[in-house]
């Protein structure tokens, strides 16, 4: 009731689909349509993305309009549509990556930022440790191991930086015109991470042509890094994935 009437909330209705939080459509008299997030303390997402959206380019993130610290809330402009299915055919998405990677590229890492975000490198080296699983324990652990040492030998001289960290899909949303991305984990990583769970989300959503897919996107996307960065970031990052689940 206090953000209600904190955000001048008129109207709402909750997004049943939500895995990390409670979300609302909802209609305010000073912001007009918006979202409402609350995210549970205990899952630890609710500082980094609201921070995100503090600290991440607005070329390219959906307008964080408020937020509730007490309550673990956020409140963000609607937008209108999802991304369209893709189409390799269509350089829509990789124009908006080259907005994003660019953004990043021209940020400088704070020392606050670093300590404030999740570190990526530390999140996978750690996973070298949990391995309390009985689910195909052998097989999943040794492609951790190997997803150490390709993102060591690979990326582990860079100098990083903090990016969205979630940017499949289902987190990039259109209104007009405008393309902005919503939903960030923000993860202090190599910038070509996002590419990285895009390409990701694509392929676990269409196994069958899992093969064929990642080939094509792997080459729709070289423009912005080179093919073998996104494979070898890519294979880190679906291994990263597979231990979570």
């Amino acid at each position: 009731p206090n953000m209600l009437k904190k955000w001048t909330i008129t109207d709402y209705r909750v997004v049943k689909t939500s895995h990390f939080g409670i979300i609302f459509l909802a209609d305010s008299v000073n912001y007009g349509p918006c979202v409402l997030k609350m995210i549970p303390p205990f899952i630890n997402r609710y500082e980094p993305e609201r921070s995100c959206y503090q600290s991440l380019p607005a070329t390219f993130m959906c307008e964080l309009y408020d937020y509730d610290d007490a309550c673990s809330a956020i409140l963000i402009q609607q937008m209108d549509d999802d991304l369209d299915a893709f189409d390799v055919n269509d350089g829509t998405v990789r124009d908006f990556f080259a907005g994003v990677i660019a953004s990043y590229n021209d940020s400088v890492l704070t020392e606050n930022e670093e300590h404030s975000f999740h570190d990526y490198s530390a999140i996978l080296h750690s996973k070298l440790n949990e391995n309390g699983f009985d689910y195909r324990n052998e097989e999943i652990m040794a492609l951790v191991s190997r997803a150490v040492k390709v993102f060591d030998d690979v990326f582990g001289n860079e100098q990083y930086r903090l990016v969205h960290g979630d940017m499949h899909r289902y987190n990039i949303m259109k209104k007009d015109n405008l393309i902005t991305a919503i939903d960030p984990i923000g993860y202090v990583a190599p910038v070509e991470l996002d590419i990285a769970r895009f390409i990701g989300t694509e392929l676990t959503d269409d196994v069958a042509n899992a093969k064929n897919k990642k080939a094509e996107l792997v080459e729709y996307f070289a423009p912005l890094s080179s093919k073998d960065r996104i494979e070898e970031i890519l294979f880190v990052d679906m291994v990263f994935r597979l231990h979570n689940s």
